[in-house]
């Protein structure tokens, strides 16, 4: 049933690909908050279309290994192997991908790789992450999403890990003072809001884009901060 259930929310999210931008799925909650199948899961997506074969997840027990592998099958033969779990995929063969690698070995970050299929290479590349660190707590039932992420200008920005102001103590899980993931002061700074905590709504999460490479972060702002 757990199978099932994964499979209509794998459906559900390529429906809802056609219907927004590739940024909007990037960041969309419908796929950060997939859930994931586990350590002693494993699961084969067949896509059979002119580009790739199948994509299989193999969970870490399986494998005996600190996280889940996805193996990629192209249909020229290849096989590309990467560390984490296919969260989404498309059946279309120039749609995009996402693998979610956990946090391993200490790690205190998820990063959402997300690859495409390009025939004249025979390969996939990668064409952005997502990265939520793990006291985030994306999942938290305190989190309402907006249906899409609304785009925003602010004249400054403190990107937090949580819904919570720390400038001067030690952060464990961050290992660093204070909770600031990051920081940016403009005249126009982007951000994406996607939601924001229902027992404290001025805590906005939110998706800010890096300035230099195609990734993005993710945490909390205050709005009545300044």
């Amino acid at each position: 049933m757990k199978n099932i259930g994964i499979f209509f929310i794998i459906l559900g999210l390529s429906i809802f690909e056609s219907c927004c931008s590739q940024r909007d799925v990037y960041i969309n909650h419908k796929v950060l908050t997939t859930p994931l199948i586990g350590g002693a899961e494993s699961k084969c997506i067949t896509l059979n279309n002119s580009a790739i074969d199948s994509i299989v997840t193999r969970s870490s027990m399986e494998l005996n290994t600190e996280s889940p592998f996805t193996f990629i099958y192209l249909r020229s033969g290849k096989c590309i192997e990467k560390v984490g779990e296919c969260i989404y995929h498309s059946k279309r063969p120039d749609s995009l991908f996402c693998i979610l690698e956990p946090p391993c070995c200490a790690g205190n970050v998820y990063v959402y790789h997300w690859f495409k299929y390009y025939q004249q290479q025979d390969s996939l590349e990668q064409v952005s992450e997502v990265l939520v660190y793990t006291t985030t707590e994306i999942h938290k039932k305190d989190i309402l999403w907006h249906t899409y992420p609304k785009q925003k200008e602010i004249p400054y920005m403190h990107l937090r890990s949580e819904p919570i102001i720390n400038d001067t103590e030690e952060d464990e899980e961050l290992r660093q003072i204070g909770n600031v993931i990051y920081e940016q002061y403009s005249e126009n700074v982007l951000l994406y809001e996607l939601g924001y905590n229902k027992k404290q709504p001025s805590w906005r999460i939110c998706a800010i884009k890096n300035r230099d490479n195609n990734y993005y972060t993710i945490g909390w702002h205050n709005t009545r901060r300044k």
